[in-house]
């Protein structure tokens, strides 16, 4: 959906204009992975929570395994490939950039969220959320219902006083913070977190319909709406609007798909379950990191320009690098901090 977002195959005018605007919205899939990773990150830790002295740091390091190696190689790559084409300049601002990237923090700037890969600001999202996680564990059943309120309202408390700060756009105003951090998607976390929890203590959900079908139909109604939310070929998500369905809403409906891909049999619960499905998933992380940018450019410029064309070839890209780069060094890395 990510992909198909960036890299849009309709024409925005004529016949085609419809599908265009829906695809426009398909950004959505960036909430999907938000929720699942609130849901796995609390079925995979919550039992063993600080059990141990050292649990924090091997939870830490375990997350740090995962994300991070691939995501140095491939940043480094880009900026000296950017280098070499004088399209960068490895001077003080440059210097700068390039930390902002490596420290994963550059999803704090507003002027600085798409540099390097471009889709590597939601991994600023991603390790708020790894960081803060055990953390919230604890207090769940106390603040469940506060904790979204309580980081929106230090991400606004955040706007209200770097927003006259001219550095680099850090927490530059309100529509940023709400897209852009941890601050304004928390709440997307927390429908995942809080599914997990009921399928653990209650697992009972009664409906008349498919949970599955209906979480589905959700997710495509929300999709739709903000497509009529949308002007002049922009997102749903430049209206207000559109944030609240899409940062509030949409996360409910996704919590709901989940909870039947686990409890129900369904032709997408046995599709996802393939061992095909299981190879795209384990690759994933790396099809995330190479879809946009200079990947993606170099195939539409030297290789071809049919963009489903392009998709098949990032995903067999992608699979040689999880193959060949990602996994040797996440299973060398945790031999050697285990």
């Amino acid at each position: 959906m990510v992909f198909f977002h960036h890299a849009n195959p309709f024409s925005p005018h004529g016949t085609q204009r419809i599908f265009f605007l829906f695809v426009n919205e398909f950004h959505v899939g960036v909430s999907l992975f938000f929720v699942l990773s609130g849901f796995l990150i609390y079925w995979r830790y919550e039992s063993s929570l600080f059990k141990t002295p050292r649990w924090f740091l091997d939870y830490l390091q375990n997350r740090f395994a995962r994300i991070y190696p691939l995501y140095f190689l491939l940043t480094t790559f880009i900026f000296a490939v950017l280098l070499v084409a004088n399209q960068f300049t490895l001077n003080s601002e440059g210097i700068i950039i390039y930390i902002a990237n490596i420290t994963l923090v550059k999803g704090f700037f507003n002027e600085l969220k798409f540099t390097g890969i471009a889709p590597g600001w939601s991994l600023s999202v991603e390790e708020c959320f790894y960081f803060l996680a055990p953390f919230l564990f604890l207090r769940w059943v106390k603040f469940r219902f506060i904790i979204p309120l309580i980081f929106l309202l230090s991400g606004s408390l955040l706007v209200l006083i770097f927003s006259h700060v001219d550095f680099y756009g850090f927490f530059s105003d309100f529509h940023f913070m709400m897209i852009y951090t941890f601050f304004g998607r928390c709440f997307e976390f927390c429908a995942g977190i809080g599914m997990a929890r009921y399928l653990k203590k209650r697992n009972d959900l009664q409906m008349s319909w498919s949970a599955t079908y209906s979480g589905l139909i959700g997710i495509l109604l929300i999709t739709a709406l903000l497509t009529l939310l949308g002007e002049n070929g922009n997102s749903g998500l430049e209206h207000p609007g559109g944030v609240l369905l899409n940062n509030f809403i949409l996360p409910l409906f996704i919590a709901l798909f989940i909870y039947g891909l686990i409890k129900e049999t369904t032709w997408i619960q046995k599709t996802l379950s393939s061992s095909l499905a299981n190879v795209l998933g384990k690759s994933s992380y790396a099809f995330y990191l190479v879809h946009a940018g200079i990947f993606f450019s170099a195939l539409y410029r030297y290789v071809t320009q049919n963009v489903f064309l392009i998709f098949v070839l990032l995903i067999l890209a992608a699979m040689a690098l999880y193959y060949f780069v990602e996994k040797p060094i996440n299973e060398k890395w945790k031999a050697k901090i285990n």
